[in-house]
């Protein structure tokens, strides 16, 4: 009796013990099959990876060649990534201007019509020579915050090479009389004149003198003044000598002046000033 229900105990814990093993059996199996699965989803992720196209750097996506359905490979150009920024213009410098070339030169870019676009400064300077120009090839920095300029983009440089001070004049106000510059400076009358009154004005000429003062004099008579011309910069000329900083000239009209004539101011708007000194631009 005894002997029997040992027995029968065995018996007993042997199935169980079978099934433990099987239960065992179906967790690894069930374990390799999360296993597998998760190897399929890291190669999905992987693949997909490859699929998505990350910029190193923000900036502005420009011409998408590829279309769905292209086949490309990792040398294919997908598109391009600009950042305008900040951006660098390539000079190439005269040989013989090297000894002036120097970091921390300003540079001016102007359109076709002069007009100033931006300025930056040199931040590079090749130490070699280009032997085909026999040139020097410099960099300058450009700040492009307000997206004026384009990479890429050709303009017209120029590099101030020394600044000192002195006055800029419209063109229009310089006359020319046997190979000298002159310009008419409005001035208060010395003496009283004994011509009449002529056309001509220190803003804009009306073709009308000056009306005389209590005493009978013209406000301002026009002053014909020798000026040594620097650089055209524009519409502007640098005067490098015979005009003092604050004088006023005549700016049109000129024609129909001479030294000495009585000459009437137009009325300016309450915001107009009179010509001041610039630092001119080499």
């Amino acid at each position: 009796m005894v002997e029997r229900d040992r027995q029968s105990a065995i018996a007993q814990l042997n199935a169980i013990d079978r099934q433990i093993q099987a239960a065992q059996a179906t967790v690894a199996a069930r374990t390799a099959a999360v296993a597998e699965a998760q190897a399929t989803v890291e190669r999905a992720a992987a693949d997909l990876g490859e699929t998505t196209v990350t910029a190193p750097f923000a900036g502005t996506v420009g011409d998408i060649p590829i279309k769905v359905g292209d086949q490309v490979s990792s040398s294919s150009s997908l598109t391009s990534i600009t950042q305008n920024d900040t951006l660098e213009l390539r000079l190439q410098v005269p040989l013989e201007r090297r000894a002036e070339l120097r970091q921390g030169l300003r540079v001016e870019l102007t359109d076709q019509q002069d007009n100033n676009l931006a300025i930056g400064q040199i931040s590079f300077i090749s130490p070699q020579v280009d032997t085909s120009a026999q040139s020097i090839l410099a960099k300058a920095s450009f700040n492009n915050t307000q997206n004026r300029l384009l990479n890429g983009q050709y303009v017209r440089a120029r590099v101030i090479w020394q600044e000192r001070p002195g006055i800029l004049v419209p063109s229009a106000a310089i006359s020319r009389i046997g190979g000298q510059a002159f310009v008419f400076v409005a001035k208060p009358p010395e003496a009283e004149p004994s011509q009449p009154a002529a056309e001509g004005s220190a803003g804009e000429s009306e073709g009308a003198g000056q009306p005389p003062d209590a005493a009978g004099q013209p406000a301002l008579v026009a002053e014909q003044r020798l000026v040594t011309l620097g650089d055209l910069q524009g519409n502007t000329y640098q005067i490098l000598e015979g005009l003092q900083p604050g004088e006023q000239i005549v700016v049109s009209g000129i024609l129909n002046l001479s030294d000495g004539a009585p000459i009437r101011p137009n009325a300016q708007p309450p915001n107009a000033q009179p010509p001041e000194g610039e630092p001119p631009q080499g």
